[in-house]
């Protein structure tokens, strides 16, 4: 496989997308929480490089499916909704987390 994508804490090729326990999850007809430690693990993916215009069609093309049974079953989840409140909550605390960090290191200089 050309790509290779670290999800739920360990790298999955485009083969294994389709047998992704959290990507299977996320477009399920299950309701997720924002208190779930599903999200945890599901956000913490990383890519690697190089990403060009191949490997996203192919990607693209490997979630294809998983796109058309996110999109019938996200009206009734609201996964896509959790998800994003859950991204800014991160967003949040990491903000947070880098104000105390500047504000302890001027505090230090001084």
């Amino acid at each position: 496989s050309f790509l290779n994508l670290k999800m739920g804490a360990q790298y999955s090729s485009l083969s294994d997308i389709k047998t992704n326990e959290y990507v299977s999850r996320f477009i399920s007809e299950e309701a997720i929480s924002t208190n779930d430690p599903f999200w945890n693990q599901f956000l913490s993916f990383s890519q690697q490089s190089p990403f060009t215009s191949t490997y996203s069609k192919l990607l693209d093309e490997s979630c294809l499916i998983h796109l058309q049974q996110f999109v019938l079953n996200n009206p009734k989840t609201k996964n896509y909704g959790t998800l994003i409140e859950v991204f800014i909550r991160f967003a949040n605390i990491i903000h947070d987390d880098c104000k105390k960090y500047a504000l302890k290191k001027c505090i230090i200089l001084k």
